[in-house]
């Protein structure tokens, strides 16, 4: 009931939209010449209505 109240009309049996990035032909290989990433960084924030977490929160 409160995901349902919050999202206004979100139901139990609702799914996820498929994804979708795009045409596989028309992405770009942005590393041509490496074997392999060295590095990659993902971030994302989450967040409460009123409260705001620290992003260094485990």
């Amino acid at each position: 009931p409160i995901i349902e109240d919050y999202h206004e009309g979100l139901k139990p049996t609702d799914k996820h939209p498929t994804t979708d990035i795009g045409d596989n032909n028309t992405l770009v290989n942005v590393a041509p010449t490496v074997e392999y990433v060295v590095s990659t960084r993902v971030r994302f924030g989450l967040s409460l209505n009123l409260f705001a977490f620290n992003p260094c929160l485990s």
